[in-house]
């Protein structure tokens, strides 16, 4: 065996060994449309995968936001979470804005929004407090 075709053995296994088999995949005859196979041509494996074709996405019940489909050949499930549409729920004591899933009720909170008036200046800078949560923050002044 020469140098090269040592290289290549080398090289085939590396290959394999990370997960990059040769070979074409096929439909398996004796299972579901959606199994196919192939023999790797370098290191001998058996590799099997699955090429799924699903139907449409359905809520899965009414009070929640989980969807599944499943596919045509074999059943297998496929999931996903979807909200419907969000509604208004009003802030918290940390003055953040939140949302309410019209389908399921999961709260989401999307952003701040403080109420602040000024407490304090100086030459430089004025503090900012939020008079519903106290929360407070230094602004530096625009210079003209």
């Amino acid at each position: 065996m020469g140098f090269f075709d040592k290289v290549k053995e080398l090289a085939l296994k590396a290959k394999c060994g990370v997960g990059i088999h040769g070979g074409e995949y096929s439909k398996v005859s004796s299972g579901p449309a959606c199994l196919y196979e192939k023999t790797c041509p370098d290191c001998f494996d058996h590799l099997t995968k699955h090429k799924h074709e699903y139907d449409e996405f359905r809520y899965r019940n009414h009070h929640n936001c989980t969807m599944s489909r499943h596919c045509v050949h074999c059943g297998h499930e496929d999931l996903k979470e979807k909200h419907q549409g969000f509604t208004d729920a009003g802030m918290d004591d940390f003055c953040r804005v939140k949302e309410k899933c019209i389908r399921c009720d999961f709260t989401k909170v999307k952003k701040e929004n403080h109420s602040w008036t000024e407490v304090s200046r100086t030459d430089t800078d004025k503090t900012m407090s939020c008079i519903r949560c106290k929360k407070t923050e230094k602004q530096p002044l625009a210079r003209h």
